[in-house]
């Protein structure tokens, strides 16, 4: 009976550790305003892996995924900070962004666990 319990500690803890290590901490840092919603996409060759809203408290935003399937690959990321409430990315005259957003790549790893972004204020 108590190699059964152990047994069964083991498996549940190797089970927690494994499924900690399939998520990928995304985060926000140095937000330029502490409001709105900050929108969050994460597409692998033009498909949508991942879509987000969160509404912004902070300096920061923080969030797991998982991008398990997608290690090794590059991926882009997308963000803006909706200060207006209108969902979508606000442009002036001349196409430039007047809300604060983001577009990179970035390559999820087991080995790396987080990915750290800021939004460009134009």
């Amino acid at each position: 009976m108590r190699r059964k319990v152990l047994l069964m500690a083991l498996l549940i803890s190797t089970a927690v550790m494994v499924a900690k290590t399939l998520e990928t901490g995304i985060t926000f840092k140095e937000l330029p305003y502490s409001e709105g919603t900050l929108y969050v996409a994460v597409e692998d060759d033009g498909k949508n892996v991942f879509m987000k809203g969160m509404e912004v408290e902070g300096d920061s935003v923080s969030f797991v995924v998982d991008l398990s399937g997608y290690y090794g690959k590059q991926l882009v990321i997308k963000a803006f900070q909706d200060l207006n409430d209108n969902r979508r990315l606000d442009m002036d005259t001349y196409g430039r962004p007047t809300e604060p957003c983001l577009q990179a790549t970035f390559t999820p790893s087991p080995d790396h666990s987080t990915h750290t972004f800021r939004l460009i204020q134009y």
